[in-house]
């Protein structure tokens, strides 16, 4: 099967913070030759951040990417098999918004004429993590931030950073995966009211040109890239390579043709 790959630059709605609830407004910086900045505090957070404070979801601390604030070794965090569960998977989970900031950092540059003028070196595109499992439902309610939109099912998540590995059967997706997936699941049901869908997407970020421009909003943007087609999950599939030597094969159904008289 070729691999699809879908790429989308996803900018944060409104260019506000992601997560963590009211905080100061961004303070105003002026270019200076060799100076650094990093994403200035915003004031509102994503409905899904939010709704998992809400609900206590999240034993991840969000600015280190650390659970309980006892790292990622601590046994009572951690799973059979070294797996992390938090309630939801949500990317400042995985990575923490430490995780998420880029930076940029000004430089003189002369030109042709004589002037001088700024500009901006930033940080790199990177991947932060792979989400891939099994969707079987969709779940969406409203904050005060507006609506959300999930899943439901079987998933997992693994840091691209140190290969930290997290599982959930609760899934938050940034766009345009998330719209991909929701039709994918509904088209299934339609045709299956127990069928489901296997999905693989690599989540990234890049700095965002907004940010580097007027420094409002986040530092960063969400890039999407799937790994494999979004497709019917066929749960017996495994069992059924399994036993191929000793299920009887399927016999072609022979066909009757009508042939005229002559």
């Amino acid at each position: 099967m070729r691999t699809l790959l879908l790429t989308a630059v996803l900018m944060t709605k409104h260019g506000r913070e992601r997560g963590g609830g009211p905080a100061e407004a961004p303070e105003t910086t002026t270019a200076e030759p060799n100076r650094q900045y990093t994403e200035p505090p915003t004031e509102a957070s994503d409905p899904p951040a939010q709704l998992a404070a809400e609900e206590g979801a999240s034993t991840v601390n969000p600015e280190t990417g650390e659970l309980n604030g006892a790292g990622f070794g601590s046994e009572s965090n951690v799973a059979i098999d070294q797996v992390y569960l938090p309630k939801k998977i949500v990317a400042k989970d995985i990575v923490g918004r430490a995780g998420l900031k880029m930076k940029k950092t000004a430089r003189t540059v002369k030109n042709t004429d004589g002037t001088e003028s700024i500009e901006w070196d930033v940080s790199p595109p990177r991947e932060i993590y792979t989400v891939f499992g099994t969707a079987s439902g969709t779940e969406s309610g409203t904050t005060a931030y507006g609506e959300w939109t999930g899943f439901t099912g079987t998933f997992e998540a693994v840091r691209t950073e140190d290969g930290a590995r997290f599982r959930s059967n609760r899934l938050i997706l940034q766009e345009p995966a998330q719209s991909l997936l929701v039709q994918a699941v509904t088209d299934v049901k339609k045709r299956d009211s127990s069928g489901s869908v296997n999905f693989g997407f690599e989540i990234g970020i890049r700095t965002s040109q907004r940010w580097v421009d007027t420094n409002e909003g986040n530092s960063y943007e969400y890039t999407i890239k799937s790994v494999f087609n979004v497709q019917q999950n066929d749960p017996l599939a495994h069992m059924r390579h399994s036993l191929r030597h000793l299920l009887p094969v399927a016999k072609p159904k022979q066909l009757t043709v009508d042939t005229p008289s002559s």
